[in-house]
């Protein structure tokens, strides 16, 4: 499935009122399966001063709510979780915790934060095209 999606592009991140659980265009860090720059659309789940956590049972939760859960691309190439990805912490002014809907999805859960500077803008979904 491909979708297609327009940016609407933050020109001031000053005045931007963040939108959680809505889709936001960003470019990626350095990372093990994408090149620095590479364009993700995930949704933003936390904001600065949100708690992130992600307990022993593999739950990621934001504020007490569990939004996602587990590491399937972990579990699909039989790699263990490894102990560094279990914490709960406060999210740092100007970074932003981005999590995908499927569990083929590549996102902070994996990575970490998104730094603001890095996210393009808000993204709006027009179609979806099945293969």
């Amino acid at each position: 499935m491909y979708y297609m999606f327009v940016t609407k592009k933050i020109t001031d991140y000053t005045t931007h009122e963040w939108q959680r659980d809505e889709l936001y265009t960003f470019r990626s860090q350095e990372g093990a399966l994408y090149k620095k720059g590479t364009i993700f659309v995930k949704y933003l789940r936390g904001i600065p001063g949100d708690t992130v956590e992600i307990n022993e049972k593999h739950e990621i939760m934001i504020n007490g709510k569990i939004v996602a859960s587990g590491f399937p691309i972990f579990e699909r190439h039989g790699i263990k979780v490894p102990k560094k990805f279990i914490f709960k912490e406060i999210i740092p002014p100007h970074k932003f915790y981005m999590l995908g809907d499927t569990e083929h999805s590549y996102d902070s859960r994996y990575w970490g934060y998104v730094d603001e500077e890095d996210i393009i803008g808000r993204a709006y979904g027009f179609f979806a095209v099945g293969r």
